[in-house]
């Protein structure tokens, strides 16, 4: 039963898991603040999830109507079959919820970006990251806004008298 179910859903799956691995893999924030993504991650994804949608629909149905053909049995049986039933349900439900909020984190990438290219040269909060010290001193001066310098300097200068 279960070798059934992963038969019919294993092809689409593995070409889910890859395109979320490549996505995993290459999507990148850079320290400037910029967001590099590759655009067809997005109908790569969502072609992938709908190919995967299609087969676990399938492979859920032929699964519990082989459960269902498999003529009277001990209780036993049926609620261990329904166990692996409900397992395999489980699992390809969670591979798609995954892939679904991977396209939601998308989307929010791309509006992100879209944002960040709209108006660059937005405020940033990096001043408040204290804890970096490894940026420079020009670094810090590319970033902060007049009245930013003045508050980044009031903080170093208490957080050195604690």
């Amino acid at each position: 039963m279960f070798v059934t179910f992963i038969d019919q859903l294993g092809p689409p799956a593995k070409s889910l898991v890859f395109t979320l691995k490549q996505i995993l893999d290459e999507l990148q924030f850079a320290r400037n603040g910029t967001v590099s993504f590759d655009e067809r991650f997005q109908a790569n994804l969502a072609t992938a999830i709908e190919l995967y949608t299609n087969s676990r629909k399938e492979a859920l149905e032929t699964l519990y109507r082989s459960k269902s053909l498999s003529g009277p049995r001990p209780v036993e049986v049926l609620a261990d079959l329904e166990e692996v039933a409900a397992s395999c349900g489980h699992f390809s439900f969670s591979l798609l919820d995954l892939a679904e909020g991977c396209l939601v984190y998308l989307d929010l990438l791309e509006q992100l970006h879209a944002e960040i290219e709209r108006s660059p040269k937005r405020r940033t909060w990096y001043w408040l990251m204290f804890w970096r010290q490894s940026e420079t001193t020009e670094e810090q001066s590319r970033t902060f806004g007049k009245n930013d310098q003045h508050v980044a300097t009031c903080l170093e200068l208490k957080l050195t008298c604690i």
